[in-house]
């Protein structure tokens, strides 16, 4: 799924203003330029941030990929330790319904938690994606 790069949650404003004056306005934008990990270090350099926050970006973005997953519970994907789709397909749901929850405290903003059915259905959707991020 494509979004708007502003849906990646935590995006500071002024990554998100770097990106858009590079010309990255959606999230396949910045998969297509950021996914390899040697071409992060220029693109963050180009943007002038700091690496670690174009990783975290682009690791949102692949997040986002996963159908359901979405804005709403990619920050709680992330800090559960599955930061990519071949992450989160490689994952027993059980194990990551369960450190989702416990990541719940570490994430501002997270209100409501996915059910460990939605947490299959993602692993069963990561699995059929095509890991783009290394």
């Amino acid at each position: 799924m494509t979004y708007p790069i502003d849906e990646i949650d935590g995006l500071s404003e002024r990554l998100s203003a770097s990106l858009h004056r590079a010309g990255v306005k959606t999230t396949r934008d910045l998969l297509d330029r950021g996914a390899k990990a040697e071409s992060r270090p220029a693109l963050a350099r180009i943007l002038g941030v700091a690496e670690a926050e174009l990783e975290r970006a682009v690791q949102m973005a692949d997040l986002l990929r996963i159908k359901g997953v979405a804005r709403r519970f990619a920050p709680l994907v992330h800090a559960a330790g599955a930061r990519s789709v071949s992450a989160v397909a490689a994952q027993q749901a059980g194990r990551l319904y369960t450190a989702i929850v416990a990541a719940k405290s570490r994430v501002a903003g997270a209100s409501r938690l996915p059910t460990q059915e939605d947490v299959a259905r993602w692993i069963e959707d990561a699995a059929i994606l095509q890991p783009i991020v290394t």
